[in-house]
């Protein structure tokens, strides 16, 4: 629950919704929000554009992402503003949205974050592009005097059907962006 006594959204944005990831979320207890992202590779910037705007504490769980039941309560809990699970990727544990909570106190503390995103480009990826959302963001956030809490724990990511858990899976980036 939040301070006011509202239970905060559980966002999870998709381009191919994945039936165990919203299953773990189901588990929880909490109540999910679907959003398709798949119409262009800035939706997800748009989305988390709007969520920003709005100035409410949502948590976002990424579609390839399997959490523990008890794992969104664990953020809801945490006393930091902005924390989220280290998940594998890239052959190291990476903290990136895959399921983050965002307060609304860092929301209003940083009005601009999204708009500061948008202008953030580099040679494999465009302006808002979803690839890039969670570093940049961070990128942003960590600059203005911002730490996100990172948590462990059981947090899968999905790739070719399985539930990965392992830094010996090799989890890479779904559009060969790394190559």
């Amino acid at each position: 629950m939040s301070a006011r006594g509202k239970t905060p959204a559980v966002v999870m944005a998709y381009t191919n919704l994945q039936e165990q990831a919203v299953a773990a979320v189901k588990e929880s207890g909490h109540d999910l929000i679907t959003v398709d992202v798949s119409g262009s590779d800035d939706a997800y910037w748009n989305l988390f554009d709007q969520l920003w705007k709005a100035k409410q504490t949502f948590v976002v769980v990424e579609h390839d992402i399997v959490v523990s039941p008890d794992a969104i309560d664990e953020l809801l809990m945490c006393a930091s503003p902005w924390c989220g699970f280290v998940m594998p990727y890239c052959g190291t544990w990476y903290s990136g949205l895959s399921c983050t909570k965002f307060e609304a106190s860092i929301l209003k503390a940083h009005p601009k974050a999204l708009q500061k995103v948008a202008t953030m480009s580099d040679v494999g990826h465009g302006q808002k592009h979803w690839c890039r959302l969670d570093g940049w963001l961070q990128g942003v956030l960590n600059g203005w005097g911002e730490e996100k809490h990172e948590h462990r724990g059981h947090i899968g990511h999905i790739r070719d059907g399985q539930v990965r858990y392992g830094l010996t899976d090799g989890v890479m980036p779904s559009h060969d962006c790394w190559r």
